[in-house]
């Protein structure tokens, strides 16, 4: 079990920025930039590529919807997809 799943399981204390049914941001806790937060989905994906796969419309729909929800809670913004270890993927 990876920490993101320990996270949404509540066996890893975190707090979390936004919820919606599908999915949580909560803050990065090794920060690239003064606002660095990490939407995850609450079902276990690999990466993107792998949720794209496998994920049905409306969980797609809302992953989504929690970026653009949360996006315009802010001025500024730079969203990034890490797919794989070559692509900076860490966990």
């Amino acid at each position: 079990m990876n920490i993101f799943q320990k996270i949404i399981n509540n066996k890893e204390e975190y707090d979390i920025v936004y919820e919606s049914a599908n999915c949580i941001v909560i803050n990065d806790i090794f920060p690239k930039a003064k606002f660095h937060f990490l939407v995850i989905t609450k079902k276990n994906y690999i990466n993107l590529q792998d949720f794209l796969n496998l994920s049905n419309q409306e969980e797609q729909n809302d992953f989504f919807n929690t970026i653009k929800t949360f996006l315009n809670k802010l001025s500024h913004a730079k969203v990034q997809f890490n797919c794989g270890k070559e692509s900076g993927q860490e966990i």
